[in-house]
């Protein structure tokens, strides 16, 4: 992780450096991402620049995920999560 945005309001963020493949890191979101129970929203791609952004959602939160390669190292891509969290759910009372 190379940096964390701490909560604002209600959307958390944060960054990852991660070495590998454009199509293999799009690919691995557009593949676990619904598999995780998340509805897919809209895509931006353009494989030429290396550059991702796709939404998802889990009930009415949207959520969105960015890769865009490293300037300074070519082998890495930066990573970019910005989420809402489920809102607790009250605890049940016991009888």
């Amino acid at each position: 992780m190379t940096s964390s945005v701490p909560k604002s309001g209600v959307v958390y963020a944060a960054d990852f450096s991660v070495p590998g493949d454009y199509k293999e890191l799009v690919d691995f979101y557009e593949k676990e991402l619904p598999k995780a129970g998340f509805a897919m929203g809209p895509k931006v791609a353009a494989p030429a620049r290396k550059v991702y952004n796709r939404n998802f959602n889990k009930g009415d939160m949207m959520d969105s995920v960015v890769i865009s390669p490293i300037a300074q190292d070519r082998s890495r891509f930066s990573v970019h999560f910005a989420w809402t969290p489920e809102a607790a759910k009250p605890a049940s009372k016991a009888p």
